[in-house]
Formats: structure tokens, C-alpha cells, sequence
């Protein structure tokens, strides 16, 4: 990329002016069109916007949820239950396919760092289910 140097007379050159001006030019519009809450671009109506109707708060409101399934697998409830307390099944489903050894690291940290209140037979029984669905081809 070419480094753009002041002329040699020690002042800006004509491209960092013009670059200058146009960068004035577009943060006065933003400005200017942000304090009449209008667009940018016209919409054909008339400035003149008819005043809102006041409305109340908002007490509630729906978003669209999506929830991963965990597909099939031994100990699958056991893994829905014991894990799905602190994070979404997404998540799991989100890591790459690791090694019988990572994914006891990982149960491990789980309980020894994040409190997972898992007994050894269900981190076991949780490590035999990962090692299912995303363990090493």
C-alpha cells in the first residue's frame, strides 16, 4: 500500500484535503439529519412527519427462541438435565469433535470450576455421551 506523505513543503497534500473535506462534509450530515431524526435518504414525504401517538411502556415482549436439540445418544436426558442447567445444548453442539481425554477435561472443569453437581458415575455417563456425539471420528 502506498504511504501517503505530505508535499514537500511540509504541508497536506490535495488528496488529504479533499479526504479531510469529505469527512467534515459527511459527519455534519450525520449530525445534522441525527438531531431531526430524519433519514439520509428521502422518502419522498414531506419532512413534516405527523407527531407519534404516545405510547406506554413496554411490559413484555416475544422473541424468537430456538433451542438445539441434542440428537440421540446414551445417558441423552442425564446430559439435558445435568448440563443444560448453566448452558445451552447450542453449545455443545457448537464444539469440534474432540478426544475422549479433552472432553473428561472438560466435565472435569466443569465441577471443579463452574460447581456442575455431578457425581463420578454422571460425569462418567455424560463423557460417554459426548464421546458420541462429537468425539473423535
Amino acid at each position: 500500500m502506498a504511504e501517503v506523505k505530505p508535499a514537500a513543503h511540509g504541508r497536506p497534500s490535495a488528496v488529504m484535503l479533499i479526504a479531510i473535506g469529505a469527512l467534515a462534509a459527511l459527519a455534519a450530515a450525520i449530525a445534522y439529519y441525527g438531531t431531526r431524526g430524519g433519514a439520509l435518504v428521502s422518502t419522498g414525504e414531506s419532512d413534516e412527519a405527523a407527531p407519534a401517538e404516545p405510547q406506554g411502556p413496554v411490559v413484555s415482549m416475544s422473541l424468537p427462541h430456538y433451542e438445539a436439540d441434542l440428537p440421540a445418544g446414551p445417558h441423552r436426558p442425564l446430559v439435558q438435565s445435568a448440563c443444560n442447567l448453566c448452558h445451552s445444548a447450542q453449545l455443545i453442539l457448537n464444539q469440534p469433535h474432540f478426544p475422549m481425554k479433552k472432553w473428561e477435561e472438560t466435565i472435569h472443569k466443569m465441577v471443579a470450576n463452574y460447581g456442575a453437581p455431578l457425581s463420578e458415575s454422571e460425569q462418567k455417563e455424560i463423557l460417554e455421551y459426548l464421546a458420541v456425539i462429537r468425539g473423535m471420528p
